[in-house]
């Protein structure tokens, strides 16, 4: 007969999908960030019970399935920080297709461009590309120095 598991003793890991114990989560458990008044949150098993954290297992971040995330280094206020990164699948509103939001471009958007961690792409990445070059003027559009 197989063991029913207490739900207060595992954790689902976000990254994975698989069950683990709070001590398959010693990378990402023990760990602070800021909170209101600069007091530091530490980061305890009940946290990662929420839905609201991002976080993933030891093995996760040990086989370069996820990426430990520096919350201290992330815009955040009404939402929590992200512990780590791994890909998301995500569906693009502009042409339909499905992508994925990286690990490494989540990084990057949080931790060296400091969007806020609430934001989240609604397009693909060749979306996006195309809506920011729409918006660019062109060479032939700016005024040449015999026009003005």
């Amino acid at each position: 007969m197989k063991k029913k598991s207490d739900s207060k003793s595992t954790i689902i890991c976000p990254c994975c999908r698989k069950e683990t114990t709070p001590a398959g989560a010693k990378r990402v458990l023990g760990r602070t960030f800021p909170t209101w008044g600069d007091v530091r949150q530490k980061v305890e098993p009940e946290l990662l019970l929420s839905a609201r954290y991002q976080w993933a297992c030891d093995a996760c971040l040990q086989n370069g399935k996820a990426i430990m995330a520096e919350p201290d280094q992330q815009q955040y206020v009404d939402h929590p920080p992200f512990l780590a990164y791994f890909d998301l699948q995500k569906k693009c509103e502009t042409c339909g297709q499905d992508y994925i939001f990286s690990g490494k471009e989540q990084q990057y958007w949080y931790e060296t461009l400091k969007f806020w961690v609430q934001s989240k792409p609604i397009a693909c990445a060749e979306c996006r590309r195309k809506k920011r070059e729409e918006k660019m003027p062109k060479a032939s559009d700016k005024p040449k120095p015999d026009d003005v």
